[in-house]
This record gives C-alpha cells, structure tokens and sequence, in this order.
C-alpha cells in the first residue's frame, strides 16, 4: 500500500528520514531555512517506488546506497559529485543516482521527484537470467540516457507503474501484476541506461536453442503459468540459457518467451471469465490474477484474440 504524505521537519528528523530510506547521509553546511522532507512510497514487486519532496538548500555526502536508484527530478536542480565525475541535474533530467558500491555528495535546494530504488541482484536477473549461469555482474556505465527518446520511454514506463500503484494499488499487489511491472520498469531501464548487460546469443546458445528445448519450455509454462515465472525460470528448467530460450521460441515460434507465457495467461483469464459471472466475479478481479492490468490495452489484447469484450465473455 501507498504511505500518502508522510512529513517531517527540522534538520535531524530529516537526515534521519534520509538515511532510513537510502543511505546513511552527512550535511556539510547548515541548511538554509527550517529542512523538512515528505515521502510516499509504494512497493510493486521487487521495485520500490517513492515520491520524494525536500524542503531543504544543502550539500550532503551520502554513504554507498548498496542499490539501484532511477531518478526523474520533477522540480528543483540537483549538482552531483561521484566517482571524480560532475553532473547537473536539472527539472525534467533522468538519471541514475550513483553507481551502489560508491558515495557521492549533492547540492540542491528544495525539488521534487520520483525514484525507483531497485537491487542490483534484480536488475541482473531481468538481465541475464538464471543466476549462476553468468558470472559477471551488470554494471551500468553512465548516469544519463543513451538518448533522449530513450529517457521519453523511461519517463512513460516510470509514470504507468507509478499511476498504477497509487490508483489501483490492490491490482497493483496482484502477485503476477506487480511482478510484471516490476520487471517492465526494470527492462525500460536496462534499454535507457548504458550498461554491461551481453543479450547477443552465443555460439552455445545456438546450439541449445531447438526443438526438444522449447517442447520442455511450452511443458513448463502451461504447467507454471499461474505463478511468478519469468525467462530465467525457463533457462533454468531448461538447463540453458535465457538467451537460447529467447532465441528458441523466435526460431521456432516466432515469438519471445514472455508473449507465449502471456498468451497462455490470457486463455486462462479466457476460461474464468467463461466459468464465472458478473455476481461473483468481475474483468478486472480476474485479469489481475493472470497479470494483467484491466486497461485499454488488456481489452484491445482479448478482442484481438477471441473477437469479444471482456465484459461481454463474463456476461455469457
């Protein structure tokens, strides 16, 4: 659930905040004004999301943060110090934070804005699959977007997910919907910031990639397809990789591993709709437990595919 508006005031209730919610944090000056800080924050799947508004002109030395931080500064300018590197931060920047092993120092003035506080370990999940299977970590090599049309996408994706958990946060705590939006901020993130990630088949993966494997990842999908499974779950029963698992449901199916899984999902939310009706069930309950969000697009997604509503299936 969103914690709406939680305030506090004065310089140690907000250096306490600070470091409760990121990292521990050392002001260098004496802050202009009476500081002060409010924060809501909402977690969806293994992402957690806060809206942060500070009351406060400073320059802080802040400890490793030990994570993943994607910022959008709504408001407000920020001057950061890492790594012996200098960047501006300006109303309608994203960014990444600092690398998570590293401290850095910022002076700013009052701003707003939303955050996106992730685990490395998430990010290389989402990135390369079964864990064990790789033993580099993904490191991200900038703070900015590789472009601005990149950083446009981020800024939609972060905005969707965030909408959804403040305005629907018991679909957002659907198990299969939060994990879902966890993991499309995660990959919208991974195409905006440069980074490590290796997503190009090798030659070992060519070879894994046929047709008995993705028999077994079809058997293991329809079997699995009610829990939080994702690629890396494949590669894993699969005893591959995410990237031959990829490049074997495009070979063989012309798809990606997460649409097939979607569609299956999708015939199963068919299936309730059909044995259910409008006195005890409803779309959007029954979307929700097979991950989807009931939007415009899971309605344009189920005509597409059985020429009906929704809404009109469950009235049958």
């Amino acid at each position: 659930m969103i914690k709406q508006d939680i305030r506090v005031e004065g310089l140690t209730a907000t250096v306490d905040m600070l470091a409760s919610t990121y990292a521990a944090v050392r002001p260098s000056a004496i802050p202009e004004g009476r500081p002060g800080m409010a924060l809501s924050s909402a977690p969806v799947g293994r992402v957690r999301l806060d809206h942060v508004w500070l009351d406060m002109s400073c320059e802080i030395g802040i400890e490793p943060l030990g994570a993943l931080v994607f910022n959008y500064l709504h408001a407000g300018a920020i001057h950061y110090s890492v790594g012996g590197e200098e960047y501006n931060i300006v109303a309608g920047d994203i960014y990444l934070t600092a690398d998570p092993e590293l401290p850095y120092t910022a002076r700013f003035g009052p701003h707003e804005c939303t955050v996106a506080v992730v685990s490395p370990a998430f990010v290389h999940e989402v990135a390369q699959g079964a864990p064990g299977l790789h033993e580099w970590p993904i490191r991200f090599t900038g703070l900015g977007p590789v472009s601005p049309a990149a950083g446009e996408r981020w800024k939609q994706t972060l905005s969707y997910v965030w909408t959804l958990a403040r305005s629907s946060p018991d679909l957002a705590a659907q198990p299969l919907v939060a994990a879902s939006a966890a993991r499309m901020l995660i990959a919208a993130a991974l195409m905006t910031f440069p980074n490590t990630a290796h997503l190009d088949p090798t030659i070992e993966d060519r070879h894994d990639a046929h047709a008995r494997m993705i028999r077994r990842a079809i058997a293991f999908i329809e079997s699995s397809a009610e829990s939080d499974i994702t690629a890396a779950d494949i590669a894993r029963e699969c005893r591959t990789t995410i990237r031959a698992v990829r490049l074997g449901f495009l070979r063989h199916l012309g798809t990606t591993p997460a649409a097939y899984l979607n569609r299956v999902r999708l015939r199963s939310a068919h299936e309730d709709l059909l044995a259910a009706s409008p006195q005890d069930s409803t779309v959007g309950v029954i979307a929700g437990r097979w991950g989807f969000a009931h939007t415009p697009d899971f309605n344009r997604t189920y005509v597409q595919e059985f020429h009906e509503l929704p809404t009109q299936t469950l009235a049958r």
